[in-house]
């Protein structure tokens, strides 16, 4: 073949490079790599000293053959973990409250994520986003069914006379992993001077570095104590 050789490697490489940018498959450019550094110009081969017989040919054809058919290059790439956030997987809809006894409820969320996931509870009330106080004022329940449960609660947040306790800190860490799921253990309650039948929209949201997922419960007065 002579001089043809040098102009078939380099087409070759050529090939390669174009099948490894414009496809998902980087394998093609090792090989290209390979090709250039092993040297696309080289002596003439052995076939122009002494030509190759039809059995040679045929031979070589079936082992081209055989490389087309198996060969399978594999990408190269660096799968990035999603940092994406979190899903409420399970939650109420409605919830009856009182100020005799606390109704409690569990709000379960998912991290569909390889990562592990930073998240934070948030709580609105009537559009209201909720703050954390220590110094609240006593709530207005029935210290008899409210008082046990509130000694064992991370956290009480308090708005107009409404009352959302959870067990859990309102910040952990779900770990990473397809399925990992953690449950919030909530109580709600209100104060004795709400008027039976109510309504507030309780909407809890899980903050993660990029997101919020949220969910909305309806509360509803079911009975309270005269003043």
């Amino acid at each position: 073949m002579g001089e043809k050789v040098k102009v078939l490697s380099f087409i070759t490489v050529a090939l390669l490079l174009v099948l490894g940018f414009m496809t998902p498959f980087k394998t093609y450019l090792l090989f290209a790599f390979l090709i250039l550094l092993m040297g696309a110009r080289h002596p003439p081969p052995l076939d122009d000293v002494s030509g190759l017989s039809k059995k040679q040919y045929a031979v070589a054809a079936a082992a081209l053959l055989i490389m087309i058919l198996t060969f399978h290059p594999l990408p190269i790439e660096i799968e990035i973990a999603s940092k994406g956030g979190v899903n409420v997987v399970e939650a109420p809809e409605m919830l009856n409250v009182s100020s005799e006894d606390p109704t409690i409820f569990q709000v379960t969320v998912e991290n569909p994520g390889r990562l592990s996931k930073e998240v934070e509870m948030i709580i609105v009330i009537n559009e209201t986003l909720v703050v954390y106080d220590p110094l609240h004022p006593e709530p207005e329940w029935n210290d008899s069914t409210f008082g046990p449960l509130s000694k064992i609660a991370n956290t009480l947040w308090v708005h107009e006379g409404w009352y959302i306790l959870s067990k859990e800190p309102s910040r952990i860490r779900i770990e990473g992993g397809e399925g990992e799921r953690f449950e919030w253990n909530l109580a709600v309650g209100c104060s004795r001077y709400k008027e039976p039948g109510s309504e507030a929209v309780l909407r809890l949201g899980f903050s993660t570095e990029n997101q919020i997922a949220w969910t909305e419960i309806l509360l509803e007065v079911s009975d309270t104590l005269s003043p």
